[in-house]
């Protein structure tokens, strides 16, 4: 088995990257169970090749838990989480690596209330693993299977948007799952929903055919295809679909940051109440909460720090800025499906084109990058900062955030690799990226003591 990074939980990883085998996916399955005490856990995998072998480590080690595992098949993460909690089980483990390239793969923990474990729920997870005897006999018959199950993810997916309307509005969507886990039922969905669909790249048995991040630069044939089909929306989703990215019927990639402040303008239209984004989520979506005198709350960045925010305050709406919707009215997880359907809705209701709604949105500019950077310097590199944006307001919640009138910076050292994180937005991309340019200098300025 070729080498493949750790994915222990959305936003939250283990310490280092680790080979990841049969054996140790069933050694943090059995310390998974231990520490949720759980009988009964769902089990979904995406298609990438090495899921099959992990699959079987991850029967094992419930197994050796003494709890019962149902397998539900190659399905979206969203799918998991949802029927962790519709199915009342005790928690759910998903084998994927999520928009990471196909070479990797991972396993993401899901609690009984549907959210993945918090960082001190993995910290305990990674101490039991520690001390768990490895195994060398796998077996995926250890798990009882239901392939059927996830057809009650698109059925609470319809009742709770108005179906009808959108079926007659006939739809034409194209649809791009990479040959992820969304290849078999995002193109379902969008029929239930009276779409004529065209779907691209939807085979599980074969390689991510781009980039696997649904961006702009990942989506020219998609971006081609619904010009060349004469569409009125495309829609792409990351292997493990879970993020959602839209293709306006111009043929234009609008950016996954787009996603979220459509689907949060079209909530908050119908129910007033708290948004929850991380840090590093476009300006657009909190100036749209704020302009319907809705509360915004900002949050770490992972999606898990994002759901437990929404729990506690009640949000109606939320998610982060890469295409991820979280709609709590179905569950606390990102979801590329219910946003689909948010979208559809969103289009029928107001009766207009998609490239005509995005163009109503506040308009905000954003680089990224990233720096070579050792993690344990990052308080050497606060006084810098600060230095240079004496007059901006500083967040520390997650790394540096610093803001002012229409824009911001965030400086944030990576989970899972030896550099800073560095996003800039303002109101033009001029200042954004004279912005990003300022704070990459303060970094290399430092020295190479921070390198």
């Amino acid at each position: 088995m070729m080498e493949k990074l750790l994915v222990s939980i959305s936003g939250v990883r283990g310490k280092t990257p680790q080979p990841l085998s049969p054996e140790v996916a069933a050694r943090y399955s059995l310390a998974f169970v231990r520490l949720i005490k759980g009988k009964k856990v769902v089990v979904g995998r995406d298609p990438r090749p090495s899921g099959k072998e992990l699959l079987e480590g991850v029967a094992t080690g419930l197994s050796m838990g003494g709890c019962e595992g149902e397998y539900v098949g190659i399905v979206p993460t969203p799918t998991l989480g949802y029927l962790t909690t519709a199915r009342r089980m005790d928690g759910g483990v998903m084998v994927t690596a999520s928009h990471n390239p196909i070479e990797y793969n991972g396993l993401k923990f899901f609690r009984s209330d549907g959210l993945f474990l918090n960082s001190s729920q993995m910290a305990q997870i990674q101490r039991l693993e520690g001390k768990i005897t490895p195994t060398s006999q796998f077996s995926s018959r250890l798990l009882r299977e239901d392939p059927t199950a996830a057809t009650s993810h698109l059925e609470a997916i319809l009742g709770l948007v108005d179906s009808q309307l959108i079926r007659s509005k006939g739809y034409t969507v194209v649809v791009d799952p990479v040959n992820g886990a969304g290849s078999v039922i995002a193109p379902q969905l969008l029929k239930e929903l009276g779409c004529r669909v065209i779907g691209i790249n939807c085979r599980t048995d074969a390689p991510f055919p781009r980039g696997p991040e649904p961006i702009p630069e990942n989506l020219s044939q998609l971006c081609f295809k619904v010009k060349d089909e004469g569409a009125d929306v495309g829609f792409a989703l990351d292997p493990d679909g879970d993020r959602l990215s839209l293709v306006s019927e111009e043929g234009v990639a609008l950016g996954e940051e787009f996603t979220l402040a459509l689907a949060t303008k079209h909530i908050l239209e119908k129910k007033r109440g708290p948004l929850v984004i991380n840090l590093s989520t476009s300006q657009t979506t909190e100036d749209v909460a704020l302009g319907m005198g809705c509360p915004v709350f900002r949050t770490k960045i992972g999606e898990s720090w994002v759901a437990e925010k929404m729990k506690e305050v009640g949000a109606v709406i939320g998610g982060e800025g890469n295409g991820g919707i979280i709609y709590p009215a179905l569950h606390l997880g990102r979801d590329g499906l219910m946003g689909m359907a948010l979208i559809l809705e969103l289009m029928a209701q107001s009766r207009k084109r998609l490239s005509a709604l995005s163009s109503t949105l506040p308009r905000y500019f954003m680089v990224k990058g990233k720096a070579p950077f050792r993690r344990e310097a990052f308080a050497e590199l606060k006084p810098l900062i600060e230095g240079a944006f004496s007059k901006a307001r500083f967040d520390l919640t997650d790394g540096i955030r610093v803001s002012g009138e229409g824009f911001w910076v965030h400086l944030r050292p990576s989970n899972t690799e030896p550099v800073l994180r560095v996003i800039a937005e303002a109101k033009s991309r001029e200042e954004a990226q004279r912005l990003f340019l300022e704070a990459m200098d303060i970094v290399r300025q430092g020295g190479d003591h921070l390198i």
